[in-house]
């Protein structure tokens, strides 16, 4: 399997594009699904007590090649303007509440 990806970095707005290609000759099972995903992961640990937890933001699958099926492509393209969080408005600091700069609430939204 080998994925490309049309770029490293994306904007919010943009639409992230990914090709994977399987070759599937040597194989005797079905590839039954591939997907690409926008994820985050996050994991905390305190003292003993472990939590981690998977948060899938935005997702694009397809049905994979068949068994013994030499060429299988496929390109996956994710809107990344369907993820949304609220940004906040103000935030504390130094004990007083400031306003959060428009540049920041476009890279936190």
């Amino acid at each position: 399997m080998a994925t490309n990806f049309e770029k490293t970095i994306y904007m919010p707005h943009e639409t992230a594009r990914a090709t994977a290609s399987i070759n599937n000759t040597e194989c005797k099972l079905d590839c039954t699904r591939v997907g690409f995903a926008v994820e985050m992961h996050s994991s905390m640990q305190i003292h003993h007590d472990h939590f981690s937890h998977v948060y899938k933001h935005a997702e694009s699958h397809k049905d994979g090649p068949r068994a013994g099926q030499a060429e299988w492509a496929h390109e996956f393209l994710l809107d990344l303007s369907s993820i949304k969080y609220e940004a906040e408005m103000t935030k504390e600091k130094a004990g007083a509440i400031k306003t959060v700069s428009p540049d920041d609430q476009f890279i936190m939204s």
